[in-house]
């Protein structure tokens, strides 16, 4: 056990297992690796988190190494409990050891199988598991062989492997916590065990009826509908692949939120069960078949993604009508929902980095919609209370608001129909960005924050206001600026401060552009005793972009290296799905990348300078988390 400048604390187990990944034994703590922490529904979760509330996140795995294995339990929690996660993760080892089931074993056969195809869905993904494999084993074949291997494995197995290795007396066990910890008096509480069967899964799922477009046209590579019920529908169809993914935008993020955090709670909520799937038969059902629905809250837009394999498409579809139509957002499922985020939110001040941007974030957006800081949420999120959440949700969905986007082997007119249907409520009303424009403002002086803290590094953030989306010209300049200045080991911050100057142990520039605003930052990590001259440097080659021409040949290399990192951000469906959408959702259009590196290409060495001068001229922000002493 350490201690830490930290707010929570983090448990690592960790038990030696077979020499070689390629034994029977290894295979099979794979397999109860998945039983006992591989997500929501398995045994660790629903124990430590859900029943007994004990645990913000907890998972376990088995790694493989070239000469050895190791099985381990990682977790994250308050630090007070400390004693009553290590006890229950004992009991919970001990009953993994009494015996899985067939159906246990099975469900995580699939759920690795799903796991595999999809992390082989793209060319990077394939190499880097072939390497993977050949350097864990002297043979790229075991990337074939890994799948038959592990379906060749019985519950015999898995139970022997379990009572072999998984030994707590045989067990290393790492903390990292607070300071001054306060152990809690409690008790464990008696937690009744749910049986290892699978839930029957009802295959009657809803049916839509037929539904026709309002209209409908082939914008670039994607089919561009309006639907009946208002909402965009874009697909694009091939059979590269069995993935489907889907990518929904709902207009409005901070814009509409009657109390700050609202999206945030909203996303937490909405997957803890429905109508139809309480939360215990959801996670159990989207783990085992490897469906993904995942909600997430922007600045400017409430999301939703979701991916399946075609065969359960119309399970997927079923789930996703009830998580945006049924979600029960009951008291205490937004208590816990509040709760997580609040933990979220310190437990991210754990890493210094994290601390400045939050910090910088905290002053660049005062007083303007975008400034749902943490420090914001930890004041606004208690006061939201379920009825809050209830309405919100109730008016969230207008699909006069919402992009659909698909991407895989799909039936068009069918998904015409489904989502349709799914989204018919016509509550709230009808966003328009640009009645929001007003609302942000420009910094009248440069303004600075200085954190202390128990940290061996120094970091620095500065951040600079930009225009927003619809300012094409210097959005492709800014992107070009940011591939020169700090994105990758070519870049001149990387080359002359990281390498030349010895300043940097992390070192870049950052542009997030947004439809009505924008920031463009640059940032260090560095030795604290050079955190001036670290933070002078930073700045030094801002100015170097305002006063000095770039060359031909850095501008051609790094527009090239921008047009390369995009066409490999858009390898998988997802990808695809969700670049569509947001183009579609920003005003762009859904054909904007097949114009983008036109865009690109267009801007000059004058554009540049022009362009750093515009905006690195005007007042920024910095912030600073330096050591205490």
């Amino acid at each position: 056990i350490d201690n830490a400048d930290v707010k929570t604390t983090y448990l690592l187990m960790g038990f030696k297992g077979p020499k070689s990944v390629r034994e029977k034994d290894s295979f099979a703590l794979d397999i109860a690796g998945n039983i006992l922490g591989g997500g929501k529904s398995s045994r660790l979760y629903k124990v430590l988190q859900d029943k007994q509330d004990l645990v913000q996140n907890i998972a376990s795995s088995n790694s493989g190494y070239r000469e050895d294995t190791v099985f381990y339990i990682s977790s994250n929690f308050e630090p007070k409990n400390i004693e009553l996660v290590k006890q229950s993760i004992e009991q919970e080892l001990e009953r993994l050891k009494q015996g899985v089931s067939e159906e246990e074993v099975e469900r995580s056969k699939k759920q690795a199988e799903r796991d595999t195809l999809y992390s082989r869905e793209t060319i990077s993904g394939i190499a880097s598991e072939i390497g993977y494999c050949t350097i864990l084993t002297n043979d790229w074949n075991f990337y074939d062989e890994y799948l038959d291997e592990l379906n060749k494995v019985t519950v015999n197995d898995v139970n022997k492997a379990i009572n072999t290795y998984l030994d707590i007396n045989h067990s290393l066990t790492s903390v990292i916590e607070p300071k001054d910890v306060v152990k809690s008096t409690k008790t464990l509480k008696k937690v009744k065990e749910d049986k290892a069967c699978t839930p029957a899964i009802s295959e009657n799922f809803v049916k839509y009826s037929k539904h026709i477009p309002v209209s409908s046209e082939k914008v670039g590579k994607v089919n561009r509908h309006v639907l009946d019920n208002g909402a965009v529908f874009i697909t694009e169809k091939h059979d590269n692949n069995e993935i489907i993914a889907v990518s929904i935008k709902v207009k409005g993020g901070n814009y509409t939120e009657p109390k700050k955090g609202i999206n945030s709670v909203l996303g937490y909520s909405i997957t803890q069960g429905t109508k139809r799937y309480p939360k215990y038969l959801y996670n159990r059902i989207i783990e085992e078949n490897g469906i993904y629905i995942i909600p997430s809250s922007g600045r400017e837009s409430f999301s939703i993604y979701a991916k399946c394999v075609k065969s359960d498409l119309p399970l997927m579809l079923d789930m996703l009508n009830e998580v945006i139509n049924n979600a029960v957002l009951d008291n205490l499922t937004v208590a816990k929902s509040k709760k997580e985020i609040l933990y979220n939110i310190k437990a991210r001040r754990d890493n210094p980095s994290n601390v400045a941007v939050e910090e910088l974030q905290t002053l660049l957006w005062k007083d303007t919609p975008f400034d749902a800081s943490g420090k914001v949420l930890e004041k606004t999120i208690p006061t939201i209370t379920d009825n809050d959440v209830k309405n919100y949700y109730k008016n969230l969905f207008n699909p006069e608001n919402i992009i659909i986007s698909v991407n895989g082997n799909i039936d068009e007119n069918e998904m015409i129909s489904y989502f349709s249907e799914i989204f018919k409520n016509k509550n709230g009303k009808k966003v328009d960005y640009k009645d929001y424009k007003d609302l942000f403002r420009n910094l009248d002086k440069n303004q600075e924050v200085t954190t202390h803290r128990n940290s061996e590094s120094a970091w620095i953030y500065i951040s600079w206001l930009t225009d927003g989306i619809t300012n094409i010209k210097d959005r492709m300049t800014l992107n070009v600026i940011n591939s020169i200045l700090g994105s990758g080991m070519s870049s001149r911050l990387f080359y002359e401060v990281r390498d030349k100057q010895g300043l940097a142990y992390a070192i870049g520039s950052n542009y997030s552009p947004y439809i009505n605003k924008g920031n463009f930052s640059v940032y260090i990590g560095t030795d604290p005793k050079k955190a001036d001259e670290a933070e002078k440097a930073l700045i030094k080659e801002v100015e170097k972009i305002q006063n000095t021409y770039v060359s031909d040949k850095e501008l051609e290399d790094a527009k090239n290296k921008l047009k390369g990192n995009l066409i490999l951000a858009l390898e998988t469906n997802g990808d695809k799905a969700e670049m569509y959408a947001m183009s579609e959702l920003s005003g762009d259009g859904c054909d904007f990348f097949d114009k983008i590196f036109e865009l690109i290409d267009e801007v000059t060495v004058n554009d540049v300078i022009n362009a750093a001068n515009k905006y690195f001229s005007n007042p920024y922000v910095v912030s600073r988390v330096l050591p205490k002493k």
